[in-house]
């Protein structure tokens, strides 16, 4: 069974009395452990098909079963819940409170544990940060970090509930080329260890770094390489 399977999917958005198709029968099945690299111009659906996989959107026709579950039509809450506790999300813009420190950044998904004390909450976001290498950064701010140190914290705060799966998207489209090595690196180790890892990128150099390169064009899938 394919931890990620899709047939079919597309989606479709009415913008007044426009119809826009940015995934138009996407198939594709995603095993446990892999790295893979969704490669594709803008416009060319890629980051559309990663928000339905991350289940920040639904599909209008076809199926998602993630670990067998089909997600096509569950509720909200449900969903929401398989989200937060399957996903971790890497983004270009690094996504990061401006006025809070790296830990406190990283324990902003813990929150809605409400099973885990203050003292359970920091020593989890310590633990991320020194997997990222910022065991000596947790109480700076972004403002205080370099673009791949505010990457990195980001990273942290992805994996801070353990996710099965990360999509990370544009990850290196703000960095400069040795952090861009350096946060590639962290995803190949993160991979190592057994997590997931989908990259959603219009850059080859990027992509390059994935075990498979799965190519979309006009929300359709154009091709694959190993």
């Amino acid at each position: 069974m394919s931890q990620i399977r899709l047939e079919n999917l597309a989606k479709t958005y009415h913008i007044g009395e426009v119809d826009i198709h940015p995934l138009r029968g996407v198939s594709l099945s995603i095993e446990a452990g892999e790295y893979a690299a969704i490669m594709g111009v803008s416009g060319s659906g890629k980051t559309t098909l990663m928000n339905i996989i991350g289940c920040m959107d639904r599909p209008t026709s076809g199926s998602y079963l993630l670990e067998g579950e089909d997600l096509s039509d569950i509720p909200g809450d449900r969903l929401a819940e398989i989200r937060n506790r399957k996903f971790g999300f890497v983004f270009q813009s690094f996504n990061l409170l401006a006025r809070t420190s790296a830990l406190d950044n990283v324990e902003l998904p813990l929150l809605y544990w409400n099973r885990l004390s203050s003292a359970q909450r920091h020593e989890r976001a310590k633990e991320a940060l020194a997997r990222v290498g910022l065991q000596d950064r947790i109480r700076h701010h972004p403002t205080q970090l370099s673009g791949g140190q505010q990457q990195r914290v980001a990273i942290a705060r992805a994996i801070i509930n353990r996710p099965a799966i990360i999509l990370a998207d544009e990850p290196t489209g703000n960095l400069d080329s040795r952090s861009v090595e350096d946060v590639m690196g962290i995803f190949s180790d993160l991979n190592r260890q057994g997590i997931t890892v989908i990259l959603v990128t219009h850059d080859a150099a990027t992509a390059a770094h994935a075990r498979r390169v799965i190519r979309i064009h006009d929300g359709l899938i154009a091709g694959e390489a190993a």
